[in-house]
């Protein structure tokens, strides 16, 4: 049981790390830099500042920032893309169990085992290889 626990406890920390950027980027830093003169962040403030006051946001972003407020929003957009996509990506991985560990390290003994195995350490050699 102690694996199992441990594997669950991986694999929410990647998903709650990839939460934290993605609210940092989303409810802390965009708003700070952009205006929202509240000093307590609420959901449906924040909504609605997002849906309203469009120009007057980007021309402060505009004018508080290096880049200009499109490509910002552009940054950000690929950033909260990469950090969904890596926490699905690796939460899987670390759930399931001895995903990562090839059935053997014998090559003779790769080809004597059922063919389901066989492509399970074939995937997670190309997964290693993408590191």
């Amino acid at each position: 049981m102690g694996g199992r626990v441990a594997r669950m406890i991986g694999s929410s920390t990647v998903l709650l790390w990839a939460y934290v950027m993605v609210a940092s980027y989303l409810a802390k830093l965009l708003p700070q830099y952009g205006g929202y003169d509240s000093g307590r962040i609420h959901f449906a403030d924040l909504l609605t500042w997002y849906l309203q006051n469009g120009s007057q946001r980007n021309e402060i972003l505009n004018t508080t920032t290096l880049a200009s407020s499109g490509v910002l929003y552009g940054l950000v957009t690929v950033v909260t893309f990469l950090a969904g996509l890596i926490a699905a990506m690796i939460s899987p991985v670390l759930y399931k169990p001895n995903y990562l560990v090839p059935p053997t390290t014998d090559p003779n003994k790769i080809m004597s085992r059922s063919p389901q195995k066989c492509r399970r350490w074939r995937r997670s050699r190309r997964f290693m290889a993408l590191w």
